[in-house]
């Protein structure tokens, strides 16, 4: 039991990204996407990002010329896109039932990806409002 705390955060991320991709599929021409579908994503994508992520740090402690940030970011969008176009292109339909194709899919994880931006952005902003709020009341 005293591992069920670390798995938090990897849940709270999974969980978080599952909505995305639900909203996002909304927001995108009324798509469809099961919460099945939009779970397997989530999970995929964390693994895929995990991995992604580490390779990304190694190759950019190999060559000093790129920021690591940059880098990671780079990485990060080009393996959305391509696990997105992959995986939600044939499982997320339109309206009429028709599968969104790899076109579409590529687009429902950038829109997804910039969701995703978008609220950490917004979290980093407001986190330390709160936690100076906390901090006033104790």
């Amino acid at each position: 039991m005293p591992e069920l705390p670390g798995l938090l955060p990897f849940a709270f991320t999974v969980f978080s990204y599952v909505l995305c991709v639900k909203l996002a599929a909304r927001l995108f021409r009324r798509a469809r996407l099961s919460w099945m579908h939009a779970l397997v994503f989530g999970f995929v994508l964390f693994a895929v990002l995990f991995v992604v992520g580490a390779m990304a740090r190694a190759l950019s402690a190999a060559s000093v010329s790129v920021l690591p940030s940059l880098m990671d970011l780079a990485t990060g969008l080009v393996a959305q896109l391509a696990v997105g176009a992959w995986f939600l292109g044939p499982r997320a339909t339109t309206a009429e039932g028709a599968p969104i194709g790899l076109k579409g899919g590529a687009l429902l994880a950038l829109i997804t990806y910039g969701l995703v931006f978008f609220l950490s952005l917004a979290a980093a902003i407001v986190m330390p409002f709160i936690a100076r709020l906390v901090g006033s009341l104790t």
